[in-house]
């Protein structure tokens, strides 16, 4: 199958409908939060990512971003990835610059795989002059954590983050060079 990365202002509302309705149908977290629509319209979420790429978001905390979806040749949106154009302190630990998802019905395919390379591929054109890139997992997401490996994530180390539940989780940081 053939697979296309697009910016958030090419995909279709009924492909974003229908993918962002498998998440929330499986009362699953959205990964990347970005995604979410927190019960929008499709058009305010379309501005809310707009938004995002802006300096404006800076006075919530916050760092220019740009949303893409993965998509089939019938355009079906199989997962999103999340692309931050800095890094703030925050996103130095736990988060880094790329966060991604792939719907339920899509995972275990070797999707993440060719999403963030493609995304990498994308950034080595669009963003010459960033050198390397961080990304994190959750030290348990063995699948995300395989995932950044075979795409050349090189293992920094891992930090601790406080859950609002006041538990403790170890997160794995890993650099991919350009």
């Amino acid at each position: 199958m053939t697979y296309k990365l697009i910016k958030f202002d090419e995909i279709s509302e009924s492909a974003y409908m229908d993918y962002i309705s498998e998440w929330e149908n499986n009362n699953e977290v959205i990964v990347p939060y970005a995604a979410r629509r927190d019960g929008m319209t499709f058009d305010a979420v379309q501005k809310r990512w707009q938004n995002d790429t802006t300096d404006a978001v800076r006075a919530s905390g916050f760092v220019p971003s740009t949303l893409y979806f993965l998509v089939t040749e019938a355009h079906k949106a199989v997962g999103a990835i999340h692309f931050r154009h800095e890094l703030n302190d925050h996103l130095m630990q736990h988060g880094g610059h790329i966060g991604y998802g792939v719907r339920a019905s899509k995972r275990q395919k070797g999707i993440a795989g060719v999403m963030l390379k493609l995304m990498l591929d994308q950034l080595r054109v669009a963003e010459p002059s960033l050198k390397r890139v961080l990304l994190t997992c959750d030290d348990l997401n063995e699948a995300s954590a395989k995932t950044i490996e075979s795409n050349g994530g090189i293992f920094e180390n891992k930090v601790s983050e406080q859950k609002s539940e006041g538990e403790t989780i170890w997160v794995r940081r890993y650099w991919i060079s350009l």
